[in-house]
């Protein structure tokens, strides 16, 4: 069986309207392995090839090819200035066709075909090059910490709030924002859509983080019969097999995973298996659905911070209280939805979706013990035992009207949380303490205008409409007490922007947006009152100007591409963390004043061809740099927020020979300073780390071997956020040590 090697960018900024990422086709023509990348003239010629090998990459539909095709339609009337996408080459040098709406904000694209290059095995690993995306795991699996232009950095960054999460365009996370209980496996992607900050209006996102939605592999645009291995360092090994295939109107696949992990931290061990499919049916060229399903089993054990004498000592043992009370996050999780798309005619057509998730989580997390007692009593726990449901649903309405091209939609999501709160006996249940109801119903509706008022000019306009609710009770059974927290929020958020076209491969944009985000049940559970007050939601204004372009030139020459984003929002009565005045070191929420986050997300990246184009060297640098502050606070003044990095940069050198398939090179990561507290008298200093990634693309087959952290350095990969830190305070995450990967996939 041939193969066709589908887009090989390691990352595209999407150039899609603004909050609609619905509305643009990224056409991407595939090639055979290992054949000489095409000039971008070439491409355009072969537009009708690249859209029967690689469709659009849209939330919806994802790869079906009614949608990409009414898209290019659409694009047609509406006469949209063509652009060359930007491009991050990760794999051999190929081309790329965009015919897009243009949007004056940051949306990145990851191409989850690179995730057979290096080792991939968690969101933090999908996400290492998309700047302003701060995701790193706490002990090397899925569980860690999620913050996208300064969003949630808090004490409680374990709901992972700030980001709504969405697969196929429909919510993973709650209705009331959270996403505590799972976060996205990158092995059922076929590509990784990222809108920072508000840029994700359509997406029913508001928020200050924005949206990052997974597209699954289906069996139109992707190779479903894959084997997949992978081993390496602490006990890894993963294995999956896919089948499925096309027959006429009808598409399946399903896929087989399991992954065990042993971790490099003291009690840090993953187990997860899993099982993923989707079923497609399109009688025609106007019509199509598709329905997927999705069940996994996750077992994580939590290692728990470290104080800095015990990092000093071993940064890869475990928190004492942790390891004793065998804390865990253990999580089932089912998931069904069904989406579709209908081509009314050239200039009207509909998507629509629904889904349905359970989660059911286990979560022995609290001990207070005493170790100057031996054997040390345990004078507070919790293990946390409840089933979440969440139900979903999106409408959006496209169609054109001479120069303007229009997008208006719903977003609905509604989820129960019930169960109880049980003491913890190192790691079972006991006595049962509390029972807990938590309720959140969300919808948006938005409408946005792209309208191309001149040659090379787009002006993007619209608004988004929230009301949400939120319902926390819990009823403590020792006492009798009843907690009964009540809110309701809504808003209008207005959007406008403005893209400048310079030529056919480059452009400037800039818009300004209204942020908004209620806070979410986590956060309401944990305010600073402990009674029925509610919190204010987050609210300000954000402003981003930027600029993209990529250079296209002959096979054989010097290409470049990049993107660079600056903004800066002005965000009033932010959730932060505050430590309870009548329990020391405990940590719970409030609104804050004033802060400010703004910050500069760049990518670079460049081909350099070395005797003629079968040879090349290919650089990419991923850099952020974050300025996350109070404003003129009463306590805290001026302060950085705690948590987030003054800087991040990640790249590699690559070394490719399209010809065999062959590539190897360095790859590097830095990182600057941070606090671990908001009075930033808790510094933890930077890091530099080096690694390397060789490997061989094939028809057939697939091989990388990767080496992380060459040199062995201890070095603090994410911090717990304190009011006030002292010497003495657990808060140092120890990242992963010297490390080498591999894996395998076979086309069969």
């Amino acid at each position: 069986m041939s193969r066709l090697t589908y887009c090989s960018a390691c990352l595209v900024a999407a150039l899609y309207a603004p909050g609609s990422l619905a509305a643009a086709p990224a056409v991407t023509a595939a090639t055979q392995t290992g054949a000489a990348a095409r000039t971008f003239a070439d491409t355009q010629r072969d537009a009708s090839h690249a859209t029967q090998t690689r469709q659009a990459i849209q939330p919806g539909t994802g790869d079906d090819p009614p949608s990409a095709q009414l898209l290019a339609a659409s694009a047609a009337q509406t006469k949209p200035v063509t652009l060359t996408p930007i491009e991050v080459r990760g794999a051999q040098t190929t081309s790329i066709i965009a015919q897009q709406r243009l949007t004056p904000g940051a949306v990145s694209v990851v191409d989850a075909d690179t995730f057979r290059q290096r080792s991939v095995t968690n969101m933090a690993d999908a996400l290492r090059y998309v700047p302003g995306v701060l995701m790193e795991s706490n002990t090397g699996g899925s569980d860690g910490i999620l913050s996208i232009r300064g969003s949630n950095l808090t004490a409680l960054n374990y709901d992972k709030g700030g980001v709504t999460l969405l697969q196929d365009g429909l919510p993973v996370s709650s209705a009331d924002g959270a996403n505590h209980n799972r976060l996205l496996d990158p092995a059922t992607a076929r590509d990784v859509i990222v809108a920072q900050g508000t840029n994700a209006l359509a997406y029913g996102a508001s928020d200050l983080g924005g949206a990052i939605d997974f597209i699954s592999r289906t069996a139109r645009n992707s190779d479903p019969r894959q084997l997949t291995l992978r081993g390496g360092s602490y006990g890894l090994v993963d294995g999956a097999l896919g089948t499925g295939g096309v027959s006429g109107d009808f598409d399946g696949m399903l896929t087989l995973e399991a992954r065990h992990f042993g971790g490099y931290r003291q009690h840090s061990r993953e187990d997860i298996v899993s099982a993923f499919g989707n079923f497609g049916w399109q009688p025609s060229d106007s019509f199509n659905l598709r329905t997927y399903a999705t069940w996994i089993d996750s077992r994580q054990q939590l290692a728990g911070a470290l104080t800095r004498a015990e990092f000093d000592a071993n940064p890869r043992q475990g928190d004492p209280s942790y390891v004793l009370g065998n804390h865990q996050v253990n999580v089932k999780t089912g998931r069904l939805a069904t989406k579709g798309t209908w081509i009314i005619d050239a200039d009207h057509w509909l998507e629509f979706g629904v889904s349905y998730e359970v989660q059911s989580l286990y979560h022995p997390i609290v001990d207070v013990y005493d170790f100057s007692i031996d054997p040390p009593p345990d004078y507070f726990s919790l293990l946390i035992d409840t089933v979440q449901r969440t139900a979903g649903g999106m409408l959006r309405y496209h169609w054109t009207i001479g120069d303007h091209n229009v997008v208006a939609g719903v977003n609905l999501a509604y989820t129960i949380d019930r169960g109880g709160n049980y003491q913890n006996e190192h790691g079972q249940r006991g006595t049962r303490t509390d029972d807990v109801y938590q309720r959140a119903g969300n919808a948006t509706l938005f409408a946005l205008d792209r309208w191309g008022f001149a040659p090379g000019w787009t002006l993007v306009y619209g608004a988004q409409g929230v009301t949400t609710n939120r319902n926390v009770r819990d009823v403590s059974l020792a006492y009798g007490s009843l907690r009964d927290q009540r809110g309701n929020y809504s808003s209008i958020n207005p959007r406008v922007g403005l893209i400048r076209a310079l030529g056919s491969d480059s452009e400037v944009f800039a818009n300004a947006s209204r942020v908004y985000e209620p806070p979410n049940n986590f956060e309401l559970d944990n305010d600073i009152h402990k009674d029925d007050t509610i919190q204010h939601a987050t609210q300000g204004t954000s402003f981003e100007v930027g600029t993209r372009g990529a250079t296209a030139s002959a096979v054989d020459a010097t290409r470049w591409h990049w993107s660079l984003d600056l903004y800066y929002a002005r965000i009033r009565n932010e959730i932060l963390s505050v430590e309870d005045p009548t329990e020391p070191g405990n940590m719970l929420s409030t609104n804050y004043p004033r802060t400010i986050h703004a910050g500069v997300e760049a990518l670079v990246g460049a081909s350099f061809p070395i005797a003629g184009d079968a040879n090349r060297i290919e650089p990419l640098v991923s850099f952020a740099w974050n300025d996350f502050r109070f404003d003129d606070d009463p306590t805290f003044g001026n302060n950085r927020l705690p948590v987030a990095p003054r800087f991040v940069l990640h790249g590699e050198v690559m070394f490719r020979n399209t010809a065999s398939g062959f590539y190897a090179g360095p790859t590097f990561e830095v990182a600057g300073a941070r606090h671990a507290d908001m009075t930033n008298s808790y510094r933890v200093g930077g890091y530099g780390l080096v690694g390397l990634r060789t490997g061989v693309q094939r028809n057939q087959w697939d091989l990388y071997v990767e080496a992380r952290n060459l040199t062995g350095r201890h070095y603090v990969n994410t911090v717990t956020a304190l009011t006030q830190a002292g010497a003495d305070a657990r808060v140092l995450n120890s990242g992963g040590p010297r490390s080498l990967f591999a894996g395998f996939t076979l086309h069969y």
